[in-house]
């Protein structure tokens, strides 16, 4: 049983896939991690998952195998998986192109629909900021809004001295102050 699965949840959604096929694209994705390997001719590598194997690995998706072999038919469809039938009873899996942008940042191939692109993030939001760190206009000795705190003042009115000890605002002509 997998004890992990990943869903592209962007892709999924671009490529209009049901959780089921969400679900199990992530499997095959996976297939090239530990799943028997065979090459055709043309020097594609093709991945082993029988429906029963698929049905065993991932119990949480509740697919019977007609049901599996529905939506694996689904895929291929949506262009994203190729399968190739061995001795006429193996069936062995390949992801396409269109299907190996399941993991990756780049909206489309060339010549290839990714389907409705990864929306646009502003380059300048909270969440992407564009050039994080510019100093504010206090820092770069511009003025400042009338009521905020200086490097001399604090919000009871009152100043640093050069020594760098505040004078209290009430005793400005008194000789006493206090080191912070």
């Amino acid at each position: 049983m997998r004890f992990h699965l990943t869903i592209n949840v962007v892709r999924a959604t671009e490529w209009g896939l049901s959780f089921p096929q969400a679900g199990l694209f992530a499997f095959l994705y996976e297939l090239p991690a530990w799943a028997t390997c065979r090459t055709n001719d043309a020097g594609i590598r093709y991945y082993l998952a029988t429906h029963s194997k698929i049905a065993e690995e991932l119990p949480i998706l509740k697919m019977k195998k007609d049901t599996i072999y529905r939506n694996i038919k689904a895929l291929i469809n949506a262009g994203l998986v190729e399968r190739w039938v061995v001795d006429g009873r193996n069936d062995y899996y390949a992801i396409t192109e269109k299907g190996a942008l399941w993991n990756s940042t780049q909206q489309t191939l060339d010549g290839i629909d990714g389907g409705g692109g990864t929306p646009d993030l502003n380059p300048t939001s909270d969440l992407n900021p564009g050039s994080p760190g510019k100093a504010s206009p206090a820092d770069q000795g511009g003025a400042q809004n009338e009521g905020e705190n200086s490097d001399n003042n604090d919000p009871q009115g009152d100043s640093l001295d050069a020594d760098g000890d505040f004078v209290d605002a009430d005793d400005a002509g008194v000789a006493t102050t206090s080191n912070i």
